[in-house]
């Protein structure tokens, strides 16, 4: 059954435009960048919440305010491109999609960039130890900005 839903899944995917390529439209036992999926927090305020399915990886992040309101939303995709990398679509706020491209990829860090977009340029995501973190910047790393996340607490 699980073949069938992903096989369904690319001909939707096919049938708005994207390309899965052949050998992403069956599931994996383990996404190479597995070590994103789950719920991952910084403090009460932020938190980012990751999920593969049929080689692509899908996110959303909030971020809340002193009421406990959402006060920024993104939705984003990591899906495998044809240079043998990745592609990091961002929907901030619903608007986009905006296109990063990876530079490097590795069991516990990704990199991601976009020379056109005002900023960030480059998005970073790694694992050291258990502690998930980010950092977005400019090219030349300024005006960098990361967080350092934890697990999410049970609901």
């Amino acid at each position: 059954m699980r073949a069938a839903q992903s096989s369904i899944f690319a001909l939707c995917l096919s049938a708005v435009g994207l390309s899965v390529p052949a050998s992403f439209a069956e599931t994996p036992a383990e996404h190479p960048l597995h070590w994103f999926e789950g719920c991952w927090e910084v403090g009460n305020a932020y938190r980012e919440v990751w999920r593969g399915e049929a080689g692509l990886l899908f996110g959303f992040a909030v971020q809340l305010d002193e009421t406990g309101t959402a006060s920024f939303f993104e939705q984003t995709r990591i899906e495998p491109n044809a240079e043998g990398g990745y592609t990091f679509a961002a929907y901030p706020a619903g608007k986009g999609p905006t296109f990063f491209k990876s530079t490097y990829a590795d069991e516990s860090e990704v990199e991601f960039v976009n020379p056109d977009n005002d900023y960030p340029q480059k998005i970073k995501y790694y694992i050291v130890d258990g502690q998930f973190s980010a950092e977005i910047s400019s090219l030349d790393g300024s005006g960098a900005t990361g967080w350092n996340f934890t697990p999410c607490a049970a609901d």
